[in-house]
């Protein structure tokens, strides 16, 4: 098995394109396509429809990603692993998370965690979440961190917990829009559609 041709199919199928996938591999698009039709011809199965320049995944292709997803992931865990037995240092606990909350999120909670637990190694991967899915149905990890929604097939739902929310209300005794406009709220996301639609409301009421 050509482990280069399992590499191009991976990435293919998580870029979205031939072009970006031979660019991550630094290769030309024509040497990355013989790459899967190498793959392709070895287990005699059709991953990709071709619909003019696009490469629609098949419903074997998304099987099969999952597999080779398996097999890469643990291929290229083995040199870590390698030193982690020579060093005699434990496993890291493995954390993937969405690329958009670690900054907020995610960093803080590791620093917390390692003021509390200072011999455990942390090793955190970060994914665009239409990867992210994948990622957490199909490789190792002990916690995954994600908004919603996430492109997972019936997730199992566990509650860790919940936390308050608070406003800076001003002291009225009457809800109405104006009072709030000199009042910031506070939220995870400035940029996010909810955000940016808010804004403008209470711009056009100060106006």
């Amino acid at each position: 098995m050509n482990l280069r041709s399992l590499k191009v199919f991976v990435l293919v199928m998580e870029e979205g394109t031939l072009a970006r996938a031979a660019a991550a591999m630094h290769l030309s698009q024509s040497a990355a396509s013989r790459l899967l039709q190498l793959l392709e011809d070895e287990f005699d199965i059709s991953l990709f429809k071709r619909d003019k320049k696009r490469l629609v995944p098949t419903a074997e292709a998304e099987r099969f990603y999952q597999e080779a997803l398996r097999i890469l992931s643990q291929i290229e865990a083995l040199p870590e692993f390698a030193r982690q037995i020579q060093s005699g240092v434990p496993e890291p606990f493995r954390i993937i998370a969405q690329s958009r909350i670690v900054n907020g999120l995610v960093l803080p909670a590791i620093a917390a965690l390692e003021n509390r637990i200072k011999d455990q190694p942390i090793k955190l991967e970060i994914h665009r979440r239409r990867d992210l899915g994948r990622r957490m149905m199909n490789d190792r990890f002990d916690v995954g961190i994600s908004a919603l929604p996430l492109s997972i097939d019936r997730p199992e739902l566990i509650r860790l917990g919940s936390a308050p929310s608070r406003l800076p209300f001003p002291k009225n005794t009457h809800w109405q829009a104006v009072p709030f406009c000199d009042h910031g709220i506070l939220l995870m996301f400035p940029t996010s559609r909810w955000t940016i639609q808010q804004s403008s409301a209470v711009s056009s009421i100060r106006s």
